[in-house]
């Protein structure tokens, strides 16, 4: 665990914590537009759009839902020294 600030104060972060580039890296590989992972997810479009860019900070919350959509629709989050995103084909599969 780590810990960072933001304008939410500081706040605990798993090491496995979603970024941006995570993010956007996961989605390309479902082939998943965001408006599609933000309805899954449940966070607005503008929100999920901004978070990629790095835009504003996102609330942990929001950053959680988007993490669980994404593992939902198939992506393993890996943290083996660095990390990084597969996707799960069991998962995945319809």
């Amino acid at each position: 665990m780590r810990s960072c600030w933001s304008t939410y104060g500081t706040v605990i972060l798993p090491d496995s914590m979603l970024t941006p580039r995570l993010c956007k890296t996961a989605r390309t590989l479902l082939d998943v537009q965001q408006k599609e992972l933000a309805e899954k997810a449940r966070v607005n479009l503008r929100t999920l759009m901004d978070f990629e860019r790095g835009a504003r900070d996102t609330h942990p919350r929001t950053i959680s839902a988007i993490q669980d959509a994404l593992e939902e629709m198939g992506i393993e989050f890996l943290n083996h020294g660095a990390p990084g995103v597969r996707l799960h084909r069991k998962r995945a599969e319809p």
